[in-house]
């Protein structure tokens, strides 16, 4: 494998790797909404929940970043997109 091949395959592979962690960001955020709903409009859950969890709610100050970090990976792509296309010609 060249250079070039293995730099492009590493990269790939961090890019697959990010896009995972997005994709599992997005879904957990999505089910603490939910059962933060829930926990709403129940106040035996929102007890249980409370007193079990540590900072329960804490997740709601951590910023959404996905659009971000999709767009970025996005031009990663793109750029090794190019790079390829400079290398077959």
């Amino acid at each position: 494998m060249s250079n070039a091949t293995h730099d492009m395959h590493s990269s790939l592979a961090e890019l697959r790797s990010i896009v995972g962690l997005v994709v599992f960001a997005i879904e957990a955020r999505r089910v603490l909404q939910a059962v933060d709903a829930v926990a709403d409009g129940m106040p035996q859950v929102d007890r249980a929940l409370t007193g079990a969890i540590d900072v329960r709610r804490q997740w709601w100050d951590c910023p959404d970043t996905a659009a971000e970090v999709l767009m970025q990976v996005y031009e990663r792509i793109d750029a090794l997109a190019d790079l390829a296309a400079d290398t077959a010609t």
